[in-house]
């Protein structure tokens, strides 16, 4: 749920939730906002920006539905690290969770152990690529970049990690199959 007083600026992509190998990829993601690009974007925001969007390693879609900033968005992703699969269950409000993609290959990933990594929730805002910067720069997300305003917020609630072998929890009490 997005904070009011704190709106997001849809013109920059925000990664919100994801699971970060030693390699800084993502074996998944969550995110808002228009992609990253170089160069950017000719026309800001883009069509997706508004929406919640759960991506593969790879940076494929699995889910995208569009962001009501004024209800909840309940996620929960499934990675099997040995299998390296990914899937996704999904909801809003105070409606259970249920599964909205198929059981997909996540293989661009490195095996286990490598393949783990840390877990991240937060708002990660990504820069504008700066026009006057070398295209090598113009990548360097971390250090480079045009970044307007800093103020922006989301709500977060009752993120956790838990084992799927006995099922999902899909929200008041209930257990959901896994994949």
């Amino acid at each position: 749920m997005r904070d009011e007083a704190r709106p997001l600026n849809f013109t920059h992509e925000y990664q919100i939730v994801f699971a970060e190998p030693d390699d800084g990829s993502h074996v998944f993601g969550v995110k808002v906002g228009s992609s990253f690009t170089v160069p950017t974007a000719s026309k800001l925001p883009t069509k997706t920006a508004r929406n919640l969007e759960v991506l593969d390693h790879a940076l494929n879609v699995l889910y995208s539905t569009p962001f009501d900033p004024s209800t909840w968005h309940n996620l929960a992703i499934q990675v099997d690290w040995d299998a390296r699969t990914l899937g996704v269950f999904a909801s809003k409000g105070g409606s259970k969770l249920k599964k909205v993609s198929k059981l997909v290959s996540n293989n661009s990933t490195k095996p286990v152990p490598e393949g783990r990594g840390d877990f991240h929730f937060g708002l990660l805002k990504l820069p504008l690529a700066n026009p006057s910067d070398t295209t090598e720069q113009q990548g360097d997300v971390v250090r480079r970049g045009i970044q307007e305003g800093t103020l922006e917020g989301l709500y977060y609630s009752g993120v956790f990690v838990e084992s799927a072998t006995g099922g999902v929890s899909a929200g008041y009490s209930s257990i959901i199959p896994a994949f």
